[in-house]
């Protein structure tokens, strides 16, 4: 069975610590600190869903959300 591999971007430590502890237990992960970050590595293909918490930013979420949907390789990733 292939592992979904997920990406968080939130800056919560306790939401951290979740996303560090699925890694520890071999769930692949990726925190992202910053909404470009979390940009830059769902490009380069290294998740499959994105966990997002815009509140803590501040963040556009309609802007993150259409710059994911105008590239090809994060047109269909799911965003929670």
């Amino acid at each position: 069975m292939t592992q979904v591999r997920f990406l968080i971007l939130d800056p919560d430590p306790a939401m951290q610590q979740v996303c560090a502890a699925l890694v520890a237990h071999g769930h692949p992960g990726v925190i992202a600190n910053a909404p470009e970050d979390a940009i830059r590595a769902a490009s380069r293909n290294e998740a499959d869903v994105l966990v997002v918490c815009p509140e803590l930013f501040g963040l556009d979420l309609t802007a993150f959300v259409r710059a994911l949907r105008m590239a090809p390789e994060t047109a269909l990733t799911p965003i929670i």
